[in-house]
């Protein structure tokens, strides 16, 4: 009952117009009617929709519009690295180490007059010297590019491909663009062990009028991992239909598909889910925008069939084959809340939803929070600090629960024109019903960045 005051409390802020517009609020005022609507240009400047894959329009307008490229020479230290192997009695060995990293890539969004792009590529060279199993080369690519094709269409791409040992090394998110799946495949892995991921997206969004529009659109995703784990690959279709009630608040309805299935092990699974959208703009910095709704899940799998010795004796399960296959109904959830500081941004999320899993935990009820915020006011210093929380309840094996949380953050300070001193420091609890992965991880970096400019580097 909290939740439905809130949300009327949120709806009655949301009549009151801020101070000064947005940059995004439309030329047509609230009581325009809908047939001198009609005949406006059909630009959308509303807060964000979730199933759509927005980030919060409130905060586009603090975020530095170029493409910067940078080269990073750092001094690391890296606990708890772990990979897939396991002793007589069941357990697996942490290797702490130091070592020495390259890091070098281009992000950064660009906008035009009916083009933007939004551009995150980053790679990693790491030597361990003694830990030489553990010397690895990380990169990724998060791409997204939208284009309006004329007042009412506008296509969105977007592309993430990456290959990495240590998820530390990932992005979050990617400027304009948001989609749990990208953090869901690819931030959660167990081991220190190679996995290759790409996802393509891409997006249709028809604005039949300035209140009303319609949207759909389609995504394939791979998953690879060594033998001893297995991998996924999949697809979604989705769509929806988004209505602006008043200025700053919008809802809509949605529905998507998704199909999963697995490498090195039989199994799949169809989901159908359907849920409401509602987002507001809560005066000149604030945007909340949410998601609720489920799926209808339809799992087939044979779980254990040719799962890996050292899983199995990780986990305690015995090597065989159980068939799995039901159908039932899980929740969907997603919340973000966005304030914008012009010179400072702070986000909040909230996401549960069915994932293929982690190379472990396969068809799961997945729960992820993020808290971020960066500062870029000072002329010479470049603030960031992140937490994260990720949980895992399989919902075709007995594994039981997998959890991990941390916490992160960083400073460049500027030392010349194209110089910068930067330093990092990040944690990560693993917590699982297998004792052999319970465990703490640290990273530490410390080094010297290149990047011309007139700020600091600030690199999550």
């Amino acid at each position: 009952m909290a939740a439905v005051y809130l949300l009327l409390a949120a709806g009655g802020w949301a009549q009151e117009p801020p101070a000064s517009n947005p940059p995004e609020a439309p030329a047509v005022s609230p009581e325009v009617t809908p047939e001198a609507t009609e005949q406006e240009p059909a630009e959308y400047g509303g807060p964000a929709i979730l199933s759509r894959g927005g980030s919060a329009t409130v905060a586009r307008g603090s975020r530095l519009m170029t493409v910067h490229p940078y080269a990073t020479v750092s001094g690391v230290y890296d606990s708890g690295l772990e990979n897939l192997t396991v002793n007589q009695q069941g357990q697996t060995s942490s290797t702490d180490a130091f070592g020495e990293e390259v890091r070098f890539g281009v992000n950064g969004s660009r906008d035009w007059q009916t083009t933007g792009i939004d551009l995150d590529y980053r790679g990693s060279l790491r030597n361990y010297g003694s830990a030489s199993n553990y010397d690895t080369f990380d990169n990724s690519l998060l791409l997204g590019v939208r284009h309006q094709v004329n007042r009412h269409v506008t296509i969105e791409l977007m592309e993430d491909a990456s290959r990495y040992t240590n998820s530390f090394f990932m992005p979050y998110n990617l400027g304009s663009f948001y989609d749990p799946l990208i953090n869901g495949l690819a931030s959660n892995e167990l081991f220190n062990t190679p996995t290759f991921s790409l996802m393509s997206s891409a997006r249709l969004t028809y604005q039949r009028t300035s209140r009303l529009s319609f949207s759909a659109g389609g995504t394939g995703f791979l998953v690879r991992r060594p033998a001893a784990l297995f991998g996924s690959k999949g697809y979604i279709g989705n769509g929806d239909i988004a209505y602006r009630v008043t200025r700053y608040q919008t809802i809509g309805v949605a529905y998507s598909y998704t199909h999963f299935s697995y490498t090195h092990q039989v199994g799949f699974a169809d989901l159908h889910g359907i849920s409401l959208n509602y987002s507001v703009r809560i005066g000149k910095y604030w945007e909340f925008a949410m998601l609720g709704g489920g799926y209808r899940v339809q799992s087939r799998q044979v779980a254990a069939a040719q799962i890996d010795p050292a899983v199995a004796a990780i986990f305690g399960v015995v090597v065989g084959s159980q068939i799995f296959d039901r159908t039932f109904y899980s929740p969907h959830y997603e919340a973000h809340l966005t304030r914008d500081f012009h010179h400072s941004e702070w986000s909040l999320g909230y996401v549960r939803t069915v994932m293929p899993g982690n190379g472990v935990y396969s068809t799961s009820s997945y729960q992820n929070g993020q808290m971020s915020y960066v500062y870029n006011g000072f002329q010479k210093v470049s603030l960031q600090c992140r937490a994260t929380y990720y949980d895992y309840s399989s919902l075709a094996q007995t594994l039981g629960r997998y959890s991990s949380y941390g916490a992160g953050g960083g400073a460049s300070m500027k030392l010349s024109q194209a110089f910068s001193l930067v330093a990092r420091v990040d944690v990560r609890h693993y917590d699982a019903d297998a004792s052999a992965l319970l465990r703490t991880s640290y990273r530490a970096s410390l080094g010297v960045s290149w990047s011309p400019g007139d700020r600091p580097l600030s690199i999550w």
